[in-house]
């Protein structure tokens, strides 16, 4: 089973797309920093999540996180997808936090399970100022956490 959270309206075939708006027509409509999530335990093999959690705050990431854990196999995979905190993305309207290559870290100190978490790469995006130099933009940070049950 895999899982797309914050689908919006890009849906994934052959994965279960979650969203919060009903108008984006997920198939199945759940709050993902609040509600518990409708699996079993162990039941889920991925989930992947583009520009989602950056919609989220501290406390309901902490949320997901559990319940992912929950509802995820031992060495499961979860990958997400957000701005870098540079990223003049990250401070549109609606984005609640802003996420480094550390954002994992926070959570280690609140968890009583155990996620494995690698930063596989962000991309940066080279932009050309009036300065003989180029500054580093980056663009988005690709987590990826493994479940260890």
């Amino acid at each position: 089973m895999k899982l797309n959270l914050g689908c919006g309206t890009y849906k994934l075939d052959d994965y279960i797309n979650i969203d919060i708006d009903k108008s984006v027509n997920p198939n199945i409509i759940c709050n993902l920093g609040g509600d518990i999530l409708p699996f079993k335990d162990n039941s889920v093999d991925y989930v992947y999540s583009k520009h989602f959690l950056e919609h989220l705050v501290q406390e309901e990431t902490k949320h997901l996180l559990m319940e992912l854990y929950r509802i995820c196999k031992n060495k499961s995979l979860i990958d997400f997808i957000v701005p870098h905190y540079m990223n003049p993305v990250a401070y549109q309207l609606g984005h609640r936090q802003r996420i480094s290559e550390n954002y994992f870290d926070v959570f280690k100190k609140f968890f009583d399970v155990d996620y494995h978490v690698s930063l596989q790469r962000y991309r940066p995006k080279y932009k050309r100022l009036p300065l003989p130099f180029l500054m580093i933009i980056p663009c988005n940070i690709y987590f990826t956490l493994e479940v260890r049950k």
